[in-house]
């Protein structure tokens, strides 16, 4: 499964490279060799990376099949997918989309329909239109987050 890992802001020079933002999570990322495909409005381009600089948040790419900053200019703002990568204990959003939400009892509050970014803690939106925050996930087994709300969460 593709996911967005960085966007396209601007051209950087006149060699082809291009200005990024970093939405991932995951360090080094963006990589010399790793196969990405540029989202634009109107179609997907099939790019590799050739050389990677600047910084973590705001890396510099240069792709093998952009030469010029006139080609660097059509992926100026292209969302830039690959491949879903995930590290011991994370959780990644595409794999809590349309889970079932439950405690160890059995009893079900919904199946996730949207993660809801939050700077305390990420929350699952269910379909019974409650709201989990990811503290109290358990385990992701099979399609069924298990999770242990405080007494009362549900209650409001």
């Amino acid at each position: 499964m593709l996911i967005e890992v960085a966007r396209i802001t601007k051209p950087h020079g006149l060699a082809g490279e291009v200005q990024t933002v970093v939405i991932t999570n995951v360090p080094n990322r963006l990589k010399t060799g790793l196969r990405v495909v540029a989202r634009l409005a109107s179609n997907e381009i099939e790019l590799t990376i050739r050389s990677v600089k600047g910084t973590d948040a705001h890396p510099i790419i240069a792709f093998e099949e952009v030469r010029d900053r006139n080609e660097a200019e059509k992926l100026r703002m292209a969302r830039l997918l690959a491949e879903a990568e995930s590290i011991d204990g994370e959780l990644l959003v595409h794999e809590l989309i349309g889970a079932v939400v439950s405690e160890e009892s059995g009893r079900e509050w919904g199946t996730v329909t949207e993660v809801i970014a939050n700077p305390a803690s990420d929350i699952l939106a269910t379909d019974l239109g409650k709201f989990i925050p990811l503290v109290f996930v358990v385990s992701l087994k099979e399609n069924r987050i298990i999770v242990e709300p405080p007494e009362g969460l549900f209650d409001l």
